[in-house]
């Protein structure tokens, strides 16, 4: 520890050897806790004795619930360890013997981004919008290293974020990063030139312009394994969206809703006046390991999910 409070330098052993000390000197109980670190949970095997796990992360027993330190990281926020160390079985190293403990599981309900929007869509089919998010629980743990880049690769982020949408301009960026809470809160002002599509007197405009699914679940005739899905979350979106004065609004889809036992999806719109519309989704996944069988209905399941989200509706211009 003495080392390490000279050189200002260790690795994941002895930083959380020293943070030890320190809780030491203060009188604060503390263990050193053996891990397999990873995105991929991985379990110290506790019916075979053996020389384990990757990492090193300190314990402080706690009579409500476990406070568990990552030494290592100089941006997270106390008491928050995120996907890498999280909700596995691990070994707290104790005088008096080895004792295995799990570390927090973090629930959908906490994996949490709200994001809110106002769009005002121009006849010449670009977009200017404000995008305000916030993220909490393991979403904070996915976006907040954004804010420890340069400006220009922020930039660069969001237009890859967003690389579905043509001719991103970022004009406005402020991100704060809350970690007495911790929130990360996300506030962009951006400009496309070309998101709308124009068919002679119509106007396409996809609503759900800043939160998509996009990947693609791959298919698979003859699955072996179960699906297993690691962390849960919750997306909700609300976005006001201004149209055209040149355009009105006419029919409006209905609003479409999934229930499986994967998670729930809804999309939405409403009008709010002659000129402005409130769009809204949500998307809640579900963790579990599921059985091979259900593969094929989680696969549908996302798929329809991707393909709601990129529709589009039509505004009419004015007679």
């Amino acid at each position: 520890a003495n080392d390490v409070d000279q050189l200002g330098y260790g690795d994941c052993k002895a930083l959380t050897n020293y943070t030890k000390a320190l809780l030491d000197s203060q009188e604060i109980q503390s263990y050193y806790t053996v891990v397999y670190a990873g995105k991929n949970k991985r379990n110290i095997d506790a019916d075979f004795a053996s020389m384990q796990g990757n990492h090193v992360i300190l314990n402080i027993p706690d009579e409500e619930e476990d406070i568990w330190l990552e030494c290592t990281s100089q941006t997270l926020p106390f008491n928050f360890i995120g996907d890498f160390t999280d909700d596995r079985n691990v070994l707290v190293v104790k005088p008096e013997g080895g004792e295995i403990k799990r570390t927090k599981k973090y629930l959908p309900k906490e994996n949490t981004l709200d994001t809110k929007a106002e769009i005002d869509v121009r006849a010449n089919k670009s977009i200017v919008a404000k995008i305000e998010s916030i993220a909490k629980g393991l979403q904070y743990d996915w976006r907040y290293g954004t804010k420890l880049k340069p400006v220009k690769e922020q930039k660069i982020h969001y237009k890859k974020y967003w690389d579905y949408i043509t001719d991103v301009q970022i004009n406005a960026l402020e991100l704060i990063d809350d970690k007495d809470i911790p929130t990360y809160q996300e506030k962009v002002n951006l400009t496309a030139a070309n998101y709308c599509k124009i068919a002679g007197s119509r106007l396409l405009i996809a609503p759900n312009a800043f939160n998509r699914e996009t990947s693609t679940v791959p298919k698979y005739d003859d699955r072996k394994t179960p699906l297993v899905i690691l962390r849960g979350y919750i997306d909700t979106d609300e976005y006001l969206i201004n149209i055209p004065v040149e355009y009105e609004i006419s029919t409006l889809p209905e609003k479409k809703v999934l229930e499986t036992i994967f998670g729930s999806y809804s999309w939405e719109l409403e009008k709010v006046n002659e000129s402005q519309l409130k769009f809204k989704r949500y998307l809640k996944i579900n963790d579990g390991e599921y059985p091979k069988e259900k593969y094929e209905e989680y696969r549908q399941f996302k798929s329809k999910i991707k393909k709601i989200d990129k529709s589009k509706i039509v505004v009419k211009q004015k007679v």
